[in-house]
């Protein structure tokens, strides 16, 4: 699942969280995409950049509710945009770009997820959006 707030903790520990914007957002094949870059240090090595490590520093970060957050906006923008677009059949997904884990190969360094269109349809309610 999804980390979003940990119990127990204040939101204020979110802060900086929601201050930036998206960076990229990209269509591929017919998908739209969103892309954020990430200087974040994880380790000396391209092992601290494996897909596994991303996924716990994503959550541990709460990157992952970032960029659900990002999704509504895309998919309201897309709705707006794209005559007939429904998230299901166009969202391709998210891709967090960790820059100092990057080697070209794809295999260090990029985080990618494809929320379930319920997830973030229950979010964009949860926002004060009509979710389609």
């Amino acid at each position: 699942g999804y980390g979003g707030i940990p119990e127990g903790r204040p939101f204020a520990e979110m802060e900086g969280l929601f201050t930036g914007q998206i960076d990229l957002v990209f269509r591929h094949r017919g998908r739209w995409y969103l892309a954020d870059y990430k200087t974040t240090w994880l380790g000396p090595d391209e092992r601290a950049y494996e897909p596994a490590r991303l996924r716990e520093a994503v959550r541990a970060r709460h990157y992952d509710l970032q960029y659900l957050i990002y999704l509504v906006a895309l998919g309201r923008y897309c709705r707006r945009r794209v005559p007939g677009w429904r998230y299901g059949e166009g969202m391709g997904g998210v891709r967090y770009l960790f820059l100092r884990g990057m080697d070209g190969s794809g295999r260090t360094g990029v985080h990618a997820d494809l929320p379930p269109p319920e997830l973030v349809e229950a979010l964009e309610r949860v926002l004060g959006g009509e979710a389609p």
